[in-house]
């Protein structure tokens, strides 16, 4: 059972790795995965003595039944006591004296195992981790020059120009296979351009800069189980209560406020306005949002327009549905050719 519930809680982690990496909670889920380690480890180690135990006091018992007979049976053979026969009898049904050997020295090696094992470990729990620098400057604008992405010979983006200012909103449309999420990565950092520069307010900037220059949303969002709503957000960053009730009331989850959450008590609405929550608590400049509306009823389309239009964040998303009312609501409309 310890392993099986250290295990979901490892897999729910790297489900979400993602928005660890996004959100700088490294820290915050590397001191959950230790003290979930040092329970299972010791629930795992304290089954490993019991059953050791068990089986040395047993196994002990059985080498001891087995040598005391032949001991015995051959000392009454040598005094006439006992016949020949009967001593070989009892020698075949004490044959099994070397398992029982081996058996002890099994049991014992895996005691030494553990040891080791837990001693790497504690090794490997008692290192820190660093947290990068904190960017400061603005990001904008935002400048793609030129910016194409090939792979294996064919192209993937078509070279193509965009200038991101604070609190744009932004729709990137364009046929199946255009390199609409292409282009969201390359924002991002995620993935580099074959041709062109990228330039955020004249400069580079390395990948955890652009971690904590901006938000980058999915068709689903992942919550991690066993967390509260609000922890779910601040991914380790320190609660801010005031600002937090203000983000929970902006997006619409209030209601869900001191509740703990998970995958599947959320619904897909829920779990993108979490998502948008996450950005405005880690005070993010921009967000990327691809198909965010894709997989939701109309009522929580229209929810999420709503929030996502009312930010003061530039959003830059990309969109597969839409009429021409909808384009009218941005401020630009990048349409990408394959």
């Amino acid at each position: 059972m310890a392993n099986q519930g250290y295990i979901s809680q490892v897999t729910n982690m790297i489900a979400g790795a993602r928005s660890i990496r996004h959100y700088l909670g490294q820290s915050m889920f590397y001191k959950l995965f230790s003290k979930d380690l040092h329970k299972a480890l010791e629930q795992e180690i304290a089954y490993e003595k019991q059953r050791t135990l068990n089986s040395l006091f047993i196994n002990g018992i059985d080498a001891f039944c087995s040598v005391a007979p032949i001991v015995i049976g051959g000392f009454m053979t040598y005094y006439n006591y006992l016949s020949a026969a009967s001593f070989v009898g009892i020698y075949l049904v004490s044959h099994n004296i070397g398992y029982q050997f081996q058996e002890l020295s099994y049991f014992i090696n895996t005691r030494k195992s553990a040891k080791s094992l837990c001693d790497k470990y504690q090794k490997l729990l008692e290192d820190e981790l660093t947290r990068p620098s904190v960017l400061e400057s603005s990001v904008f604008p935002i400048q793609l020059e030129q910016v194409s992405v090939e792979r294996d010979g064919q192209e993937i983006l078509a070279p193509c120009d965009l200038t991101i200012e604070e609190g744009e909103k932004i729709a990137i449309i364009g046929e199946s296979g255009s390199g609409k999420t292409t282009l969201l990565n390359l924002i991002y950092g995620e993935i580099k351009p074959s041709q062109g520069r990228i330039r955020y307010h004249g400069q580079k900037l390395s990948s955890d800069e652009l971690y904590q220059a901006g938000a980058y949303i999915l068709q689903s969002s992942h919550v991690f189980d066993g967390l509260t709503l609000e922890e779910n957000i601040a991914l380790g960053q320190e609660l801010d209560s005031v600002r937090m009730e203000e983000i929970l009331q902006q997006t619409g989850l209030k209601a869900l406020q001191g509740k703990i959450s998970n995958n599947q008590t959320l619904s897909g609405g829920e779990k993108q306005r979490l998502e948008i929550a996450r950005a405005l608590y880690h005070n993010r400049h921009f967000i990327l949002a691809d198909e965010v509306k894709a997989n939701l009823d109309l009522k929580n389309q229209e929810r999420i327009n709503q929030l996502l239009f009312s930010l003061p964040q530039a959003v830059v998303e990309v969109i597969h549905h839409y009429s021409e009312e909808d384009l009218k609501r941005y401020d630009k409309v990048i349409k990408l050719m394959r």
